[in-house]
């Protein structure tokens, strides 16, 4: 059973450190309009919603230690093609977008215009893991973090040139924003605050899964809360809640999102790093 909100959080004091390969590594961007933050709010709000799933099919080896670093612009089309693949198979992905087989294109351009805001946000950092130089593909995963609370935004806002969304159903997509905002505000914002280190997103290829790249990208976000005291927190599938407390990660509430209709709930876990286990 998932604990409640008492349980007690980080409130370690950040151990004065000199600039390290984390810093080198992970930072925030001070770059964003707001409008950016509507639109890459509600976009991420999707993503973050749609979550994890366990491998299938023909496993890649990735070898022994793949390149993880920092996404740049010029990677924001193959980072949408990670995606897309993790989490076109997933039940909330396929609720939101159930016309992008029939809308490729624009699917990919959608996906992509959220990535892209997210690389030029002040609040969020992309991380990569890089796929073997030999495949087709050139990034093998993704992290997408949040530094502190963000602002909710309106769907309407993200109904630009660049993104008609005529993959998804706006109805739905409406008022899962409406619901999955007032669920991250009661149940991530309120208890944590600024005093957190938010997963928004973590996808793995399907041909890559299995060989520890999640496992990786997590990790340097754990680092990152260690070393400035603050809690790293997540929203959980329940086909990631093994995956996060097999890594050190403990449950402190389980909630459910109803479908528009009322005819189907998605459920989700608060979880957050459990830095006390450390010693």
């Amino acid at each position: 059973m998932a604990r409640s909100l008492s349980v007690k959080l980080c409130d370690r004091t950040p151990e004065p450190s000199s600039p390290s390969d984390i810093d080198a590594i992970f930072h925030f961007r001070r770059e964003i309009t707001p409008l950016h933050k509507m639109n890459l709010k509600c976009f991420l709000t999707f993503i973050s919603f749609c979550g994890f799933r366990l491998a299938t099919g023909q496993q890649q080896i990735l070898g022994a230690q793949p390149l993880l670093r920092n996404a740049s612009l010029k990677d924001a089309d193959d980072i949408a093609d990670v995606m897309d693949a993790a989490f076109s198979p997933t039940p909330s992905w396929q609720y939101l977008y159930p016309f992008s087989n029939k809308y490729p294109k624009e699917h990919h351009r959608c996906v992509r215009f959220g990535v892209v805001q997210a690389l030029k946000a002040e609040s969020y950092h992309i991380q990569l893991i890089e796929a073997p130089a030999e495949n087709s593909l050139t990034v093998a995963a993704v992290a997408i973090w949040r530094q502190g609370t963000s602002q909710s935004g309106t769907f309407a806002h993200q109904l630009l040139k660049e993104c008609e969304h005529r993959d998804m159903n706006l109805t739905r997509a409406i008022d899962m924003e409406r619901k999955s905002t007032a669920a991250l505000r009661k149940y991530v914002n309120e208890p944590f605050g600024s005093n957190q280190l938010y997963l928004d997103t973590l996808c793995t290829h399907p041909d890559f899964q299995l060989h520890g790249a999640a496992t990786r990208l997590v990790g340097k976000g754990i680092e990152v809360g260690r070393k400035d005291g603050v809690n790293v927190t997540v929203v959980a599938l329940p086909t990631a809640e093994s995956f996060y407390i097999h890594i050190g990660f403990y449950s402190i509430r389980n909630f459910s999102i109803s479908s528009f209709d009322e005819d189907e709930y998605f459920r989700y876990n608060v979880m957050a790093y459990n830095f006390t286990s450390e010693g």
